[in-house]
């Protein structure tokens, strides 16, 4: 599939900006070399079973085409891309013991540059203090928790900075984290004239803290906070607080599963007349379609989710290209995350080549860290974007999307708004 993406890459050489320190009117290097070849090695790890398979195999594709579009920057470098599994047919999806086996398999390999991953921010969690010990710089092009890089609400104690036993920030981060999608969230409630609304989450840390962080937006919105419910696997408790109170909308928070068909579907089942909102975690075909095991259609139309990712037109050319030939248009989504993962392999085969300007070998892991983190980017894929200095993007790309026919559908860009001033303040 990256052979595909060729035409791309040609259109990108000719509208690269400054990205790692690059100069946008250098010459290409020859991609003949009488050198010996240095191998530096890039790792991503995806869940290759569970309701997230599909998508990982349009990231692995992205991350591919990246490489082999953008090898003419390193023609001294043999660039070794690695896809690990960190799945396990124990937990249908992604599994923490081989998380961790995926981490320090990369982080211990010498010729280690860079770390895509995780899709879970649950597994991002897990996966990233290990690589920090090591300096390796993780990408993450979907994980969205906002404990991974700040604190406050909707985080638990000791984040972000238990994620960082060096002291040095090593995470780059794709997609806007979760205060971005529950204020989102909370202005379509308020747009849908939801004056209450009952919030579950299935008691991970990405469901917890969303919870949190959409019960805190919503009342900021004017919008009654009816319950919020933390709920335990396989617990049927939460149907005699939904049939008792009744609330006219109803968010879940959490990731995709069978979990979240089953609430889902008893919630819709015991109130036919409330609004049904779910997070991007929801955003895959094994929820949408129920062939596929998801969620009944006459549930699924009344389904809205927000994803980070907007409309085609919100992307540059080369980005509406890519993401038409691996993930898609955006109104039959697979993969959302697809043009983030392609940008994660685009930005460390920019960076390795920046470390000869500045004098580093290739396989200096704090030079290549020090080349993504704080600076600003330019992406064929994503566009323009800088990367603070705390690992977040500036990007703030948004959606909103329905389920129709199995499939999940744009229904337009979401954008947020700025609150009204008090009188006060005037």
């Amino acid at each position: 599939m990256g052979r595909t993406l060729t035409l791309a890459a040609a259109l990108a050489a000719v509208l690269m900006l400054n990205s790692c320190g690059e100069s946008p009117s250098g010459k290409r290097s020859s991609p003949i070399s009488t050198k010996p070849r240095v191998t530096v090695t890039i790792w991503s790890s995806f869940p290759h079973r569970g309701p997230q398979r599909g998508a990982a195999r349009a990231y692995e594709r992205a991350i591919r085409g990246a490489l082999y579009d953008y090898r003419y920057l390193n023609p001294d470098l043999r660039i070794r891309y690695v896809a690990l599994d960190d799945s396990s047919a124990q937990a249908h999806g992604w599994d923490a013991t081989v998380v961790v086996a995926n981490a320090r398999r990369a982080a211990r390999n010498p010729t280690t540059v860079g770390y895509i991953g995780e899709l879970d921010s649950g597994a991002t969690a897990v996966a990233l203090p290990l690589l920090n010990q090591f300096g390796v710089l993780m990408i993450t092009p979907a994980s969205t928790m906002r404990g991974l890089t700040l604190g406050g609400t909707g985080t638990g104690p000791g984040e972000p900075f238990q994620y960082y036993p060096s002291g040095k920030r090593t995470l780059v981060r794709l997609v806007p984290q979760d205060s971005v999608q529950a204020a989102l969230l909370s202005q379509q409630l308020a747009d849908d004239q939801c004056r209450a609304v009952a919030i579950l989450n299935d008691g991970t840390s990405y469901g917890l803290g969303l919870a949190q962080l959409v019960a805190a937006k919503a009342r900021a919105q004017g919008t009654d906070v009816a319950f919020s419910q933390t709920l335990k696997p396989e617990s049927t408790g939460y149907r005699r607080l939904v049939r008792a109170r009744r609330e006219p909308c109803v968010v879940y928070a959490g990731e995709a599963g069978r979990s979240a068909t089953r609430v889902i579907t008893d919630v819709a089942r015991i109130d036919a007349s409330a609004k049904l909102y779910g997070s991007d975690a929801l955003a895959v075909p094994s929820f949408a379609n129920h062939a596929l095991g998801g969620i009944d259609p006459s549930i699924a139309k009344r389904m809205r989710l927000t994803v980070p990712l907007g409309s085609l037109d919100q992307y540059p050319a080369i980005g509406r290209t890519m993401m038409r030939r691996i993930a898609g248009s955006p109104s039959d989504l697979v993969a959302p995350a697809t043009p983030s993962a392609y940008a994660a392999a685009e930005l460390l085969a920019r960076c390795l080549a920046a470390t000869k300007r500045i004098g580093a070998r290739p396989r200096n892991r704090a030079a290549i860290v020090r080349l993504a983190v704080g600076r600003t980017h330019h992406s064929a894929s994503l566009g323009t974007y800088s990367v603070v200095p705390r690992g977040d993007t500036t990007g703030r790309r948004y959606g909103l999307y329905v389920i129709r026919d199995g499939r999940i559908a744009l229904v337009r860009p979401l954008v947020i708004r700025a609150q009204p001033r008090s009188k006060a303040r005037r």
